[in-house]
C-alpha cells in the first residue's frame, strides 16, 4: 500500500518535469540582434540596411526541415554575424509578391539586395550560417 501511495506522489513530480523539458523544445525560434548586425523578420524598412550594409532575404517555410536547421544554425550564431549584415527572415508561404519580385521558386532560398530593392544575387541551399556569408558580396 506504501509503494501505491509514494507512486501517486511520485507521478504528477515526474510528469511536470518531462512536460518542462518537452516544452522548451518546442519554443519557437528567437530573433537577434547584435549591434548593427541582425537577423529578424522582413519588413520594407529593412531596405535602409542594405544602404550602409548587406541585406539577405531568408525565404523560408516552418514546415521545411532544412529551412528549421539553417534557422537553428543562424540563432546558434549570431555573434558570427558581421556588423552592418541583416538578415531577413521572409515566410515563404504567403510572401507572393516578393518570391515574384526576385524569381523564388522554392523555400530554402537566399537573396542579398540592395537599398533599393533590387536582387544582388540570388541562391539556394546554404546549410550553415557560415555559408550564408560566404555566399554574400
Amino acid at each position: 500500500m506504501k509503494k501505491i501511495a509514494l507512486l501517486f506522489l511520485a507521478l504528477p513530480v515526474l510528469l511536470l518535469t518531462a512536460c518542462g523539458a518537452q516544452n522548451s523544445n518546442t519554443a519557437p525560434s528567437p530573433t537577434g540582434s547584435l549591434g548593427n548586425a541582425q537577423y529578424t523578420d522582413y519588413t520594407e524598412n529593412l531596405l535602409d540596411k542594405a544602404r550602409d550594409g548587406k541585406l539577405v532575404l531568408f525565404f523560408k517555410a516552418d514546415w521545411c526541415p532544412t529551412c528549421r536547421a539553417v534557422d537553428n544554425d543562424i540563432n546558434e550564431n549570431l555573434t558570427q554575424i558581421p556588423a552592418n549584415t541583416t538578415i531577413a527572415k521572409v515566410n515563404y508561404d504567403t510572401s507572393t509578391a516578393l518570391k515574384a519580385k526576385y524569381g523564388v521558386v522554392r523555400q530554402h532560398t537566399f537573396v542579398q539586395v540592395n537599398e533599393r530593392g533590387e536582387k544582388i544575387k540570388l541562391w539556394n541551399g546554404s546549410p550553415t550560417l557560415a555559408d550564408i556569408l560566404k555566399q554574400i558580396q
